[in-house]
């Protein structure tokens, strides 16, 4: 080491140019560095210092990033001013570096002062520095290649969520085709929704209430036949397909006969049926009890004879119940 003291004492030892002290206004300037030596890539202060008797202005230089060969800036700039027993004290200061290893200095570097009249320049010292090798650290014995990756065995708690996750769509998807598959057969699904009735237990049910409530003795026959023909057509909408409720009577009867269904042997009667309820409905028509009788019976009929057997049980029984009620109903009526 004690050949670089040598060298940044005969670098520094070039004194700074100043125009001012040879007028005798006594300014005195002074660089420095934090210290001797650094290692490559340490940061170390570099500060100029110009003292005055009098008041000065000073413009201090632009540092670039590359100061010397060897010798880097790192910003980090300040300029304060001091004003202390009439006595003015100007410091500039930077961040300094080297990233090669040797001996570096500082330049000179220019500063423009001022008092009255006309500016000059005044120059700073130049100022060595070492920059050192980081020294090999003695407690490592050797350098060693990279370690590879290291494989370590999956646990349950890596597994356990996509695991889960799979389960969880198969599930799904079991119980999606599970629900559409009930749904064409029409049947629960977990008890979510009650299964649609067969639309020919819906209409028997619906003419037996209009029986048990005597509407065919009452004498508003506008009413007992509209809720006949309401039933029926309902029934044809869900039995069918088509919206009868909508429908004349002859929309009704072209629609029938387009229909999958042999309508031979209902034909008449159905005619009749709809011919009835028409003049009841539009024409004030006032049939005779034994009418009413005939019309409810012509409607019995059309379901019965158009309704499509069930193949589950439950239906079947249903239906069944319906029917007996229906003939129950009828006997009733006839003893009447």
């Amino acid at each position: 080491m004690k050949w670089i003291s040598i060298i940044l004492t005969l670098l520094a030892a070039f004194p700074a140019n100043n125009i001012y002290s040879q007028e005798k206004i006594n300014i005195k300037v002074s660089t420095k560095v934090g210290k001797d030596s650094i290692y490559v890539g340490e940061v170390m202060p570099y500060s100029v210092t110009i003292i005055s008797p009098r008041k000065l202005f000073v413009k201090p230089p632009v540092l670039p990033d590359s100061i010397a060969r060897g010798v880097e800036s790192l910003g980090n700039v300040s300029f304060d001013t001091l004003v202390e027993n009439s006595t003015y004290t100007y410091t500039y200061k930077a961040e300094i570096t080297s990233f090669e290893s040797g001996v570096f200095v500082v330049p000179r570097l220019p500063f423009v002062v001022g008092a009255v009249g006309p500016t000059d320049t005044i120059l700073s010292d130049s100022v060595a520095f070492a920059s050192l090798l980081v020294p090999r650290d003695s407690t490592i014995k050797g350098i060693y290649d990279i370690h590879p990756p290291i494989s370590e065995p999956l646990t349950f708690s890596e597994v356990a969520p996509w695991a889960g996750l799979g389960l969880l769509i198969i599930l799904i998807a079991v119980l999606i085709i599970m629900y559409v598959r009930t749904r064409k057969q029409n049947k629960p699904f977990f008890k979510l929704f009650k299964p649609a009735e067969p639309a020919h237990v819906i209409a028997l049910r619906e003419l037996n209430k209009i029986k048990d409530q005597k509407l065919w003795a009452s004498e508003n026959h506008k009413e007992y036949y509209t809720k006949v023909i309401d039933v029926i057509r309902n029934y044809i909408k869900r039995r069918f397909g088509f919206n009868a409720p909508e429908m004349t009577s002859s929309e009704i009867l072209a629609e029938l006969s387009k229909v999958d269904f042999d309508f031979s042997k209902l034909k008449d009667d159905f005619i009749e049926f709809l011919s009835t309820s028409d003049l009841v409905k539009f024409a004030k028509h006032a049939p005779l009890i034994n009418d009413n009788e005939r019309f409810l019976d012509l409607a019995f009929n059309f379901v019965n004879s158009t309704k499509v057997e069930e193949e589950n049980e439950n239906s079947k029984q249903k239906a069944d119940e319906v029917s007996v009620e229906n003939s129950n109903n009828e006997s009733n009526l006839n003893n009447e």
